[in-house]
């Protein structure tokens, strides 16, 4: 408010407005009709002092409601800002479920490893001796996802006897 008032007091064509209300209040005097000098513009004061009101009343209607429609944005604005803030926050507790679901995955997938490699040291150095539990002990460290497919037959006696057949190739 003290902004417009401010802008209102040093800006030149309020000053011209200001002028162009004392003038016209001049009609008002009374008997200002009966003074020569300014007898025959009373009539004519009266008259812009009528539209000079009219004037003045549009300009604060017009300051309203641009006040209004100020109000009206930064109500949009600060809908939109808590909007956002709410989906940070549902992002955030999303985040924090799938770390947490991961966490707990890989330490699972750690305790299969360590499983696997207990049972491993446990064959004699130097002999394979690797089973078919033990392929399929590997295969299951990291669980598959849902609805994947075997694309490549990994039976672990297939894979065992492809292993065996290398092995075999490469000793003679």
């Amino acid at each position: 408010m003290t902004d417009w008032l401010w802008s209102l007091a040093t800006s030149w064509a309020q000053w011209v407005a200001v002028a162009v209300l004392l003038v016209s209040l001049v009609g008002y005097f009374p008997f200002a009709d009966k003074i020569p000098i300014v007898g025959p513009y009373a009539r004519v004061a009266r008259l812009v002092a009528f539209l000079s009101f009219g004037l003045v009343c549009a300009l604060v209607d017009r300051r309203s409601a641009d006040g209004r429609a100020e109000i009206a944005r930064l109500r949009v604005d600060l809908a939109f800002s808590e909007m956002q803030l709410s989906n940070q926050l549902a992002a955030a507790a999303v985040k924090a479920k799938l770390a947490d679901a991961s966490a707990a995955a890989a330490v699972d997938a750690q305790m299969k490893a360590n499983d696997y490699e207990t049972r491993l040291s446990a064959h004699p150095v130097g002999d394979c001796g690797l089973d078919d539990d033990d392929i399929s002990g590997m295969q299951n460290i990291r669980p598959r996802r849902a609805g994947a497919v075997n694309r490549g037959g990994a039976d672990p006696s297939r894979l065992r006897r492809i292993g065996e057949g290398i092995f075999n190739a490469v000793a003679r």
